[in-house]
Formats: C-alpha cells, sequence, structure tokens
C-alpha cells in the first residue's frame, strides 16, 4: 500500500493530502462512505473522480503536527453541528433525534451524548448505497415499517464485503416516548456480531453512533 494511501484510510489523521502528481499539486480525499479514495478534478474546489494510480506520485505534502493537532479538534467540534443539521431534516422523532436537534455546537457527539466516540462520528451512508446491496424490496419494506412505526428486521445481506442488516424499532421501552420511532444500521464483520452501528438521523441517512 503506498504511503499516501495508508495515511487516508488511518482514521487518526486528517481523510485528505497534498501530493504531486502529473505535474501538479493535488488533493487526494477519502471519503468514508463508499471507503474508496479520490482525487479533486482540476480546476474544482470539491468534485472528484476515484484514484488508483499512485506509481504516479512523486511526492506528498503531509501537514504539520500541529496543523493535524489543530484540525483533530476543530473537526471533533464541528461534528456535532453535523448531527443537528441532519437531524432538523427528519420527519420522525425518538430520543436519539431530540439530543442531537439540542447538541452543543461547543461539545463533541460524545459529549453531547449522541455518540459512543469512535472514528465513525458523523459518517453519514445513505438508504440509497444501502438499497443497491440490500435490494428494492428489502428497503421497500423498511421504509413501510418506518412509516406504520412497527418492529422490523431485514435479515442478513451482503454489504460491501460486510454483513448488512436493517432495522426498525418502536416504543417499547422506557426511554422512548409514544409515537417515537427509530432504526439502526449495522455493518458487521461476517458471521460476527462485531462491527459499525448507525442510526436513522432523517429519511435519507444514517449516521455514525458506535463500533463494536
Amino acid at each position: 500500500m503506498h504511503e499516501a494511501e495508508q495515511y487516508l484510510r488511518n482514521p487518526d489523521t486528517p481523510n485528505s493530502l497534498y501530493v504531486q502528481y502529473g505535474g501538479s499539486r493535488r488533493r487526494l480525499f477519502f471519503n468514508p462512505d463508499c471507503e474508496r479514495i479520490g482525487i479533486i478534478n482540476k480546476g474544482c474546489r470539491r468534485k472528484g473522480t476515484e484514484f488508483h494510480d499512485w506509481s504516479g506520485i512523486t511526492k506528498v505534502f503531509y501537514p504539520k503536527v500541529t496543523d493535524i493537532e489543530g484540525d483533530a479538534i476543530a473537526k471533533k467540534h464541528r461534528i456535532s453541528v453535523k448531527y443537528t443539521q441532519q437531524a432538523l431534516k427528519a420527519t420522525h422523532t425518538n430520543p436519539f433525534i431530540r439530543k442531537c436537534l439540542a447538541a452543543n455546537p461547543c461539545k463533541t457527539p460524545y459529549e453531547n451524548g449522541i455518540s459512543t466516540g469512535n472514528r465513525i462520528d458523523g459518517q453519514l451512508v445513505s438508504l440509497k448505497a444501502i438499497e443497491k446491496y440490500a435490494g428494492s424490496g428489502t428497503m421497500n419494506e423498511f421504509r413501510r415499517a418506518l412509516a406504520d412505526k412497527r418492529p422490523y428486521y431485514s435479515g442478513r445481506f451482503d454489504f460491501r464485503g460486510y454483513d448488512g442488516s436493517l432495522s426498525v424499532e418502536v416504543h417499547e421501552n422506557d426511554n422512548m416516548q409514544p409515537g417515537d420511532v427509530r432504526a439502526f444500521f449495522n455493518k458487521e464483520y461476517r458471521n460476527c456480531l462485531n462491527g459499525y452501528y448507525y442510526l436513522l438521523i432523517n429519511d435519507d441517512y444514517f449516521i455514525g453512533y458506535d463500533i463494536d
């Protein structure tokens, strides 16, 4: 694995990095949603394409340690704002969404009680992306259960090399109020009960909550 790729895939380092490529300084970025690395197109600030030509990199511009530390601190606090912004789009409610709406933007997701504090904090997984692997039938059943506010479990399906599953939980315990409904997306290692766990934050996205 190229040193730049290793750097970008490390959850403890920034998810973008400048390199010398094709005779010019270019920016690579890691997309956690699809776990792929891309390169920003020339003349663009945000639009990019998937990157594979590691042999074409002639130099890597690593940020200074102090810059990384400062960016990491700022990023942790910006993430809580991301939870709030996404929760504002929700058409349903539950304790998690209410906490997101009330989150202190100056605190981390963990401090706000909306995450267990891990490397998937703020990571979004869209229902459209999941549907590509689960199938339209499973996704339609999930959406109907959510709309009808009834319990649902999809069973396991292949998701990018993991076992994926969808579930819906309704008001059945003390910390949920009548009318509450919440949904989960689990991305677990094959034939294992450990992996990555996401909560539905609005009608279109799940957001990172826990790693086990």
